[in-house]
């Protein structure tokens, strides 16, 4: 199946018939959503598996309205294919799709180990590239031959000798090492790509045309071939794997234990939840994964983590980046896309600056990580040395906690006794871009400080007896201004405010942050209309947000 078996953006467009008609007419083969065939051939096997990878287009309903098979905008009303075993409703289509993947990839895993063919192919939608390195696992410790998949409207060969600049762009970045795969979308009920910039009417890309497979024993030989069914655009002979020395379940123990090697139990900060632990992939060199119910890395942890492997493909980043080879786009320097974490919206991102070495910046999908709007890239830290006064005690460094960063550093001020200053990096407290040190006490004979002292930070008064509700006048620090109090949303605990009327005649006004919203997965008998009544349940408060940003783009939230 395909995104467009899905309606391309909406998910209730007759998929399950596409599977039922394998029950009534029998030359139509689509009896599940995955699947294996095995055809005996003269004297050797070729053995099919089929997958449904159609959980690259399922996202949260708010997010990408026109590239979303579970978005709202498409699915309104009651939306649901729970009568036939699928979507239970509009909310809960992200979830279902990535829990059956994850299904499918461990049935597939285990038949492909299990199998004695002397092919093996592996047949799905989305192109050469998605979930690249986990193929190439499969290829290199247990004899995938050849991936078979479609999606975009073109014919591509993909192989690392190819001399088609936009099929070795793809070819450098999908981690799939020497497996053999190719493209087949070109003759579907739309016409061709045609990106501008693609090197088409070469070898190995054209618009339109089919590929030829001639299998024996001993070679498979790959060809693409023109719309006139003679000329070859493309081809490529591979050789069938090397039969297994071991019996299947010896293999499966040692999937198991690579699986498991290096897995650690990983405690959330603020802001992670299992949600965040189910979507975020590799993030920062550690690849993390949710196991509900534990086992991985203990029985009572269900966030694992572990080094991601120099060659993984981070994917949370993966479908942008994919998306940004097919338009051409290459992003300045060493940015990418930054996924917002608990708390964080456009507004953060336009006011974070640069925060424990990464470089935060706002370009509302100008280019600068391609279609992304919150684009990030480390910092190279350079200390400058300048002269450090000693006078009012020694500078020293401060790591953040929670929310903190280095626009918080820089209009912290004097927080509980303790004076921060924003150095990046230039000497203060050494390579620290952030320093701390005990602030000095007022002296009573300057009315200066007198005067300061009658002004403590929003932060100090909303440590005291004031209640969430309650907002007051905000002092500005150095650096900060209207512009900033609009933008900067929540920091160090107190949420920031120009609306007006809220504290007075005052410009900028906060109050003590209220808990954060944390995006809710629906469980057996819930679903959009039993979280709009919810309220408070077990100590948790629901609120309905469709998408609407108190928790991202997730519709049901929660605290």
């Amino acid at each position: 199946l395909g995104n467009h078996d899905y309606g391309g953006y909406q998910f209730q467009s007759g998929w399950p018939q596409l599977v039922g008609y394998s029950f009534v007419n029998h030359n139509w083969v689509m009896p599940a959503r995955w699947f294996n065939r095995k055809v005996q051939h003269k004297n050797f096997v070729a053995e099919y598996f089929v997958i449904d990878s159609n959980a690259f287009d399922a996202k949260y309903p708010g997010e990408d309205p026109e590239h979303n098979i579970c978005s709202f905008q498409h699915n309104a009303g009651v939306a649901s294919c729970a009568a036939n075993g699928g979507m239970p409703n509009t909310g809960g289509c992200r979830e279902w799709f990535h829990r059956t993947y994850k299904e499918s990839k461990a049935w597939m895993q285990k038949k492909i180990i299990e199998s004695t063919a002397d092919w093996k192919v592996v047949v799905t939608h989305f192109p050469c590239g998605y979930d690249g390195s986990w193929y190439r696992g499969l290829h290199e410790k247990h004899g995938l031959d050849l991936l078979v998949t479609g999606h975009r409207h073109q014919q591509e060969l993909h192989w690392k000798g190819t001399t088609s600049n936009y099929v070795k762009k793809w070819v450098n970045s999908n981690d799939m090492g020497d497996l053999a795969c190719f493209v087949t979308g070109g003759g579907g009920g739309i016409k061709a790509e045609k990106f501008f910039y693609a090197d088409y009417g070469g070898r190995d890309l054209i618009n339109y045309g089919f590929f030829d497979l001639t299998l024996s024993k001993d070679q498979m030989k790959i060809e693409l071939i023109d719309t006139d069914g003679k000329t070859v655009r493309g081809n490529l002979t591979i050789l069938p794997h090397k039969k297994r020395t071991k019996p299947a379940h010896d293999l499966f123990d040692e999937a198991k234990q690579d699986e498991e090697a290096e897995w650690s139990c990983h405690e959330y900060e603020p802001g992670q939840d299992n949600g965040w632990c189910e979507n975020v992939g590799v993030w920062y060199g550690m690849e993390f994964r949710l196991e509900v119910g534990g086992g991985l890395c203990g029985d009572k942890c269900w966030c694992c983590k572990r080094p991601a492997p120099d060659t993984e493909t981070d994917q949370v980043h993966f479908a942008t980046d994919m998306r940004q080879i097919e338009q051409n786009v290459t992003p300045e320097g060493d940015w990418r896309c930054h996924n917002y974490a608990d708390g964080e919206d456009n507004a953060w991102c336009a006011s974070a600056g640069v925060s424990n070495g990464v470089e935060i910046r706002f370009k509302a999908g100008g280019g600068l990580c391609g279609k992304c709007w919150c684009c990030e890239r480390p910092v190279e830290v350079t200390a400058v040395v300048t002269k450090v006064e000693e006078t009012e005690g020694t500078w020293a460094c401060h790591n953040y906690v929670g929310k903190q960063n280095d626009a918080w550093c820089k209009s912290a001020g004097v927080v509980g006794g303790t004076e921060y200053l924003l150095a990046e990096g230039k000497g203060q407290c050494g390579k620290c871009w952030c320093c701390s040190r005990p602030a000095r006490k007022a002296d009573p004979d300057k009315d200066v400080e007198t005067e300061a002292s009658s002004h403590l930070t929003a932060a100090e008064q909303l440590a005291g007896e004031v209640t969430a509700d309650d907002w007051i006048c905000h002092k500005y620090s150095v650096g900060q201004s209207r512009e900033w109090c609009q933008g900067v949303g929540a920091q160090a605990g107190v949420q920031y405010s120009t609306n007006g009327g809220l504290c007075g005649d005052c410009e900028c006004c906060a109050r003590r942050q209220r808990r954060s919203w944390l995006c809710h997965e629906y469980g057996p008998g819930q679903d959009d209309e039993w979280c709009s009544r919810a309220g408070v349940q077990d100590g948790m408060e629901y609120s309905f947000a469709r998408g609407g940003g108190n928790c991202g783009t997730c519709w049901c939230c929660k605290r």
